[in-house]
């Protein structure tokens, strides 16, 4: 089933528009979030990607491409895509 875009995610998985936008993080290095992801709590969930990934700032090396970021940066902006697009107030 892959990953939509935030601003997807309410037409894409047929939800009504809810007051809230929940986010589960995994924070870990990426192979690892993949391997986490995969666990029998976590699988049934629903991922959402960036649709415009920053380009990374965090100081320290990764060999993981384009559009990896870190979790923070990756926070900040899921959270500037979710308001452009009124997920959150």
């Amino acid at each position: 089933e892959g990953s939509a875009p935030i601003d997807e995610v309410p037409a894409s998985w047929a939800l009504a528009p809810s007051p809230k936008l929940v986010l589960i993080v995994i924070d870990a290095p990426w192979r690892r979030a993949q391997a986490l992801r995969r666990h029998p709590r976590l699988a049934p969930l629903r991922s959402v990607r960036l649709r415009r990934p920053p380009e990374s700032r965090f100081w320290r090396y990764h060999a993981e491409g384009a559009g990896c970021v870190s979790t923070i940066e990756a926070l900040a902006e899921a959270a500037r895509e979710a308001e452009e697009v009124a997920l959150v107030p």
